[in-house]
């Protein structure tokens, strides 16, 4: 027993956490495959806990601003949470306390499926009325009945945590029911007959003795309450057996029961007298003194036999919990100081011997090293492997610093780590909830490499090949024509500075706590949940790494990698992480020593234990949280940004009550807002959160100092701007209209919906006016970086970060909204800005137009279509429209709806990036391609009135030709959607020009669903520099297109007039494509996410997810690459590349150039590799050691020196001499 009084806030935090995550599945998001995986062995908790006397304490806040008592409190939690598990759960019963005395119970229920039915597990072993359960009703179920079972308890006796823990112990691994617990099946702290093998030998206990037969020695309360207050009775060894009645209790009502002459001042219920009954607790409510105490029947039977618990380790893939709860620090027989009576046959247990009382207890000794037997030791020697146990422990309502850390002490020995604080101990609570689902594979992450794509997407066909072998795609086009501009560095840079797309990775979580602490319902509702969520939920991310241009030469990646990594949580902060790596011989490797590196992700892309980030201070492994730009965060010199109308303001005490989403918050609230987005936890320390970095992928910029630094949205609402050398944070920028989201992220409840912030792309411009490859302020030159939200919001911003060492940068450049006038039909911002330029009419220009830069920008995303109903299509009122924007000021130039007269043909949204084209080579854009959520593909030519007769309207672009290029959205049930941006390339075959059109429909917003059937599509138009042929156009999935799953990949399908181009019907279950496609040297390259498989044929398989990468001939369809590295030979068309994650765009990697043999360059021998590379995997997707010759005979090297013309240059600052 125990009166201290900081319990309850763990238990219902737990619990909490517990119920949310399971309802993640629910969730109409990207974030929904985060629940997709499940192991063929249900998880196994047992519940361990507390109803000792102190239970019935009435000192727990409620939600009104009252009191309940711990014991209510317990029993209103656990329904709740059982209510809501997830079903594929196994779940167990255990308590200590609920009698006098302080000795263990056994099982009480043995572990189920938490949707089995009660009553047959029960009735196999006896009559449900001979047990000391409820009896239950026929069809209720374990997590219906479990609860009762709790809400018949009652607060009282010890508090035996070491004996108790041990006979869990014993049921996990089967071994023989303890004595203390092998009673008659009526008996209060008997083991149930359903969690052993064998029936005891015991009477029926029918006779039964009065309370006077026993003998009653009179003792003292325990030391904190007053000693000597009442009188405590017990009942000696002879009356071991008995049955309690425990709705007989009686109440002393006088002022002390230890004054002469009160014998006769108690109040009974049930029709019971107090004689010599036994005073099991003292309780102290309000300062006066009361005893409660239950009448006991006693059994003069005995027992005899033995039995084996029924272990609940079936399987060699499961995983297994106690869970345990308590609100008093350990007890023995009479007091905190006797040793626990099942020490020895411990210490035999184990073969050690157990350090002596632990926080002082000697209760305790022996509770840590059990603890750490379980977790580390094989526990099932029959299964094969190694089978553990993990022990979290919730102190409830204890406010004893060393009974706390001796519970502390039992998490630790369980592997993780102890949470200080309340922030310390939601960052350790969200990382339990993702690790648990991976405890028998690798949590992992995946990178993605920086694409090869030119910030000004104008020139992608600008300087197009003229032989009938090269196909134009746009990394060729890209280089060609980046190699004839003047500045050569200047080209590389805006090549290779980042232009980042969609990855999936799965997190590097791993938790550092098991213990919760708890004070009140809601404590105690999430400390449970949070338990639970970890054995259900598997850390996963989108998030991914960016390689670095080598600043040297700007013609190759460098060999660092910045990798963002996050956990999933049930609450609305997802720490999340910003790594920084390298690249060295194709592997990725951290920090060794001061002087080495090592590997930091095995063969498949998971990282090692071992693994250590170049910030981090040690080895972190897959802990998100530690390491990282995460471990650097400083609030106290933080520059905490956020804007008003016009310009950035401090994000400090100055903001009023109305910014931040509630004008009716108290002065303090406010302060303690500001003081979280700054980066303090609630007592002052350093928080060290950083948002997950979902959709946001990391660019790297590098100012007019030439200094570098990576830029990441992340959903804590902020823009950060990081050193890329020393990973400190330069500024961290939140748009005002995420300031709503600071109460939500502080508090950290679960919540059914995560909370998004800056979760859009990035997209960064070097506005080089005079185009000599420096950016110079002086000449009104600058750097500028522009981004969406995403599921943030519906906005776009531009930051000005010419000069990063200037304390006045970054400037706010401008912004809009969907409350912007000319934006109305602006969606959720998905669209990446691309950059490019467009000539528009200036009659004050000589001759009469100009060349602006600007964004052309997809109308966004509905977000009706996370709810709707996709055999349907629904109109959508927003997101259905296209905007150029004037990259310097934000002004609306065009917009497809408000410009073009058919533009009301656009009934869906475009959440995708807008592909842009410069068909005549004259280095402005004249023509779009993009794709709807309703399936179809449109052509946009912006040059109509170029061949007009009167000069006056050139550049009037209301005279833009809309198009419908293809309607692919299927019928009936199958209606295809497309998120993403086509693939667009320009080639030529036999003298011929051919465009192609590379696309894969998927349902982003629910990458779980399995109603569509997806598909791939290669489309190709045979005059793509004429006008649409509307006898062609738009293509429709008729016999002009060729299905590739009928034919055998020997025929050019594109050389073919009579069709139009094939489809490949997605093989996997629920297999789509959530990510834009790359052409190159006529291969399709693409990748897809698919379904996890219902059936699991072996009792270890996981049933996961699976993203796979494709590589197809672009003119058959058929498998030109060995994928599989152990079969070189062996084409195929696919590989699975990761496991519950969503994979990205493929991306260019350009490698160091060197000599052919090796070594530097010289003038006649000079190499350059390229890559294809797919997130996490070490092998590159496609290199010159596995590019077969597809059917149009293009090289096979991927070679620059093959690819592009020969170039060199004259350095006259190197010395003659070296």
């Amino acid at each position: 027993m125990n009166n201290n009084k900081q319990g309850s806030s763990y238990l219902g935090y737990l619990l909490g956490l517990i119920l949310v995550s399971w309802q993640f599945s629910a969730v109409a998001d990207d974030s929904e495959i985060y629940s997709s995986a499940k192991p063929a062995a249900n998880p196994n908790i047992l519940f361990l806990l507390d109803n000792s006397g102190s239970m019935g304490f009435n000192d727990v806040d409620d939600d009104k601003g009252g009191k309940k008592t711990r014991i209510s409190v317990l029993q209103e939690v656990f329904a709740e949470v059982l209510a809501n598990a997830p079903p594929n759960l196994n779940v167990g019963l255990m308590r200590y306390g609920g009698e006098n005395g302080v000795s263990p119970s056994g099982v009480g229920f043995p572990i189920k499926p938490i949707d089995s039915e009660v009553l047959p597990i029960i009735t196999s072993r006896l009559p449900a009325d001979e047990d000391n359960l409820p009896d239950p009703i026929a069809g209720q179920t374990v997590r219906e009945f479990l609860p009762l079972v709790v809400n018949n308890w009652e607060a009282l006796g010890g508090t035996p945590i070491v004996d108790s823990l041990f006979e869990a112990a014993r049921y996990y691994r089967g071994e023989q029911v303890g004595s203390m617990v092998a009673l008659p099946p009526n008996h209060i702290r008997a083991a149930h007959p359903a969690s052993y093998n064998n029936n005891l030998g015991y009477d029926a206990c029918a006779t039964y003795s009065t309370p006077n037969a026993c003998n009653k020695t009179a003792g003292s309360c325990y030391g904190e309450i007053l000693a000597g207050s009442c009188a405590t009775q017990w009942v000696d060894a002879g009356c071991a057996e008995f049955e309690p009645i425990n709705n007989a209790c009686c109440a002393w009502s006088g002022t002390n029961p230890n004054e002469a002459g009160q014998a006769t001042t108690w109040e009974c219920t049930g029709g019971y007298t107090c004689a010599g009954f036994n005073y099991a607790n003292c309780l102290v409510p309000g300062g006066q003194i009361e005893a409660e105490v239950c009448q006991e029947r006693y059994c003069n039977a005995g027992v005899t036999g033995t039995a084996d618990y029924t272990s609940p380790l079936t399987s060699e893939c499961q995983s297994n919990y106690i869970v345990f709860m308590s609100d008093g620090r350990p007890e023995g027989w009479n007091t905190i100081y006797d040793y626990p009576t099942s020490r020895s046959l411990i210490e035999s247990e184990l073969g050690k011997s157990c350090v002596d009382s632990p926080e002082g207890y000697p209760s305790g000794t022996c509770g840590p090293e059990i603890a750490e037997y379980l977790a580390n030791e094989d526990q099932s020697p029959s299964l094969d492997g190694k089978q553990t146990i993990e022990t979290f422990t919730i102190a409830f309502a204890l406010n004893d610093p060393n009974g706390t850390k001796y519970l502390q002490s039992l998490a630790e020995s369980g592997h993780l780590k102890v949470a200080d604080n309340a922030d310390q101990l939601r960052d350790a609570l969200t990382q339990v909830i993702a690790q648990a689902t991976s405890i028998h594979k690798p949590v992992t992450a995946e990178p993605v490499y920086a694409a090869a794509r030119p910030l000004n997407t104008a020139s992608l066909v600008a300087q197009a090949a003229s032989d009938d072998t090269t196909p134009l795609v746009s990394a060729w086009a890209l280089w060609k024509s980046f190699l004839n501009n003047p500045d050569l560095a200047k080209a590389m840079l805006n090549l290779f500075e980042p232009s980042l797309f969609t990855g999936g990775a799965p997190s590097l979580a791993a938790a550092n706590s098991n213990f919760f602490h708890a004070n009140n319902v809601k404590d105690l509702t999430e400390a449970f949940t949070s338990i639970i969520g970890r054995v259900q939920s598997s850390a996963s991310s989108f998030a991914s790494p960016t390689y670095k241009v080598d600043p040297s030469s700007y013609l190759a990646h460098s060999d660092e990698i910045f990798l963002p990594v996050f956990v999933r949580t049930p609450n609305a902060r997802w720490q999340g992480n910003l790594k920084k790596f390298k690249l060295e011989n194709g592997m990725i490797v951290g920090k060794g020593d001061a002087t080495s590196t090592q590997a930091a992700v095995d063969a498949q892309g998971q990282f090692l234990d071992s693994a250590w980030d170049f910030w981090g201070a040690t080895a972190s492994g897959s802990n998100v949280a530690e390491g990282g730009v995460a471990s650097l965060l400083d609030p106290a010199s933080r520059v905490a940004l956020t804007n008003n109308t016009n310009s950035l303001v401090p994000l400090d005490n100055t903001l009023t009550k109305t910014a931040l989403g509630d004008a009716s918050m108290s002065d303090a609230e406010r302060d303690a807002l500001i003081q979280f987005a700054k980066g303090y936890a609630e007592d002052g320390s350093a928080l060290r959160y950083l948002g997950d970095i979902m959709n946001s992928k990391p660019v790297i910029v590098r100012d007019v100092n030439n200094k570098s630094y990576v830029l990441a949205g992340s959903n804590d609402g902020y823009l950060h701007a990081f050193d890329s050398e020393t990973g400190l944070e330069k500024w961290a920028f939140m748009p005002n209209v995420l300031l709503k989201n600071l109460k939500a992220l502080k508090e950290n409840e679960v919540t059914k919906q995560h909370i998004y912030g800056v979760d859009g792309p990035l997209t960064v411009w070097y506005d080089d006016k005079n185009n000599d490859g420096q950016i110079k302020k002086a000449d009104g030159e600058g750097i500028y970086v522009y981004f969406g939200l995403r599921r943030g919001g519906s906005a776009y911003y531009a930051l000005d970060i010419t000069d990063m060492s200037d304390v006045a940068y970054p400037k706010l450049a401008w912004q809009f909204s969907n409350t912007t006038t000319g934006f109305n039909h602006l969606g959720e911002s998905w669209s990446k800005p691309v950059l490019a330029k467009l000539r528009v009419a200036d009659t004050t220009a000589s001759s009469g137009n100009v060349v602006k830069d600007v964004l052309v920008i997809g109308g966004g995303f509905d977000p009706i279509l996370e709810n709707e109903d996709p055999s349907t299509r629904t109109t959508h009122s927003i997101g259905n429209d296209v905007y150029i924007v004037d990259a310097r000021t934000g002004e609306l130039i065009w917009s497809l709806r408000t410009h073009v007269a058919t533009a009301s043909d656009l009934k869906h949204s475009i959440p995708g990036d807008i592909r842009v084209m410069d068909m005549d080579r004259n280095g402005v854009l004249d023509r779009l391609y993009f794709a709807d959520t309703g399936g179809n593909i449109w052509r946009v030519d912006m040059d109509v009135d170029v061949k007009d007769t009167d000069a006056s309207t050139l550049y009037d672009y209301s005279k833009a030709r809309l198009t419908k290029f293809a309607e692919l959205g299927g019928t009936g049930t199958d209606k295809r959607m497309f998120y993403y941006e086509p693939d667009v390339a320009v080639t030529r075959i036999k003298g011929q020009d051919l465009l192609t059109l590379a696309v894969g429909s998927g349902y982003r917003s629910h990458p779980l669903s399995e109603a569509i059937n997806d598909r791939f599509y290669v489309l190709v138009d045979r005059h793509p520099f004429a006008e649409p042929d509307t006898t062609v156009f738009p293509l429709t999935e008729d016999g002009s297109l060729a299905e590739l799953s009928t034919l055998d990949g020997t025929k050019n399908l594109l050389t073919d007039t009579t069709l139009n181009g094939w489809y490949y019907d997605l093989p996997n279950r629920a297999e789509k494509v959530l990510a834009s496609p790359l052409t190159f040297m006529n291969k399709i390259v693409f990748t897809t996410f698919a379904v996890a498989e219902q059936s699991v044929t072996a009792t270890c398989d996981v049933s996961t997810s699976a993203g796979r990468a494709y590589v197809l001939d672009l003119f058959s369809g058929a498998a030109v690459a060995a994928l599989d590295p152990e079969k070189p030979d062996e084409k195929v068309r696919s590989t699975i590349i990761a496991l519950d994650e969503i994979p990205d765009t493929p991306q260019l990697v350009f490698k160091q150039p060197m000599a052919a043999g090796g070594g530097a360059c010289t003038e006649t021998d000079c190499v350059q590799g390229l890559e294809v590379r797919i997130g996490k995997m070490q092998q590159a997707l496609l290199d010159d050691s596995n590019m077969n010759n597809s059917s149009s005979n293009a090289v096979d090297r991927i070679d620059l020196g093959n690819i592009l013309p020969r170039i060199f240059w004259l350095d006259r600052d190197v010395n003659k001499d070296d």
